[in-house]
């Protein structure tokens, strides 16, 4: 599942690299800006959910990474520029089939990563007779 999400953000973070590649070029200023790894990725949804845990949804990431105000182990993973790179660029399905699928299923920009959620799912959990919802 999460080499599926790798691949299609990696896909989008080539398109966006394709746009400003001459500027990259140019100078270091952009350290942030290139493809991502699967250790990337786990440590990135890994700080997602650690935001989440602490209730700082609705924290700027610059009050998360901050030295005198935020949580050590966000400035610890990554850099503020490259979480905020990633999170503009995380993608869950193919970017250039989404059209067409929109049309017919309004929840394809999650399909992929929801069915495979819904398979684990089911993979943990076996019902008994007496479950009630």
């Amino acid at each position: 599942m999460l080499s599926k999400v790798l691949d299609f953000t990696n896909k989008r973070i080539n398109s966006t690299l394709g746009q400003i590649g001459q500027h990259l070029n140019e100078s270091d200023k952009y350290p942030h800006v290139k493809q991502t790894h699967i250790e990337e990725l786990k440590a990135f949804i890994g700080l997602l959910y650690f935001r989440g845990l602490y209730c700082l949804n609705n924290h700027k990431t610059n009050i998360l990474f901050s030295e005198r105000f935020g949580i050590p182990v966000f400035g610890a993973c990554m850099s503020r520029q490259r979480f905020e790179f990633l999170m503009a660029h995380i993608c869950f399905d193919e970017i250039a089939s989404r059209p067409e699928r929109w049309q017919h299923d309004r929840f394809a920009a999650i399909r992929y990563f929801f069915e495979d959620c819904n398979k684990n799912f089911a993979k943990a959990l076996v019902p008994e007779d007496y479950l009630s919802l």
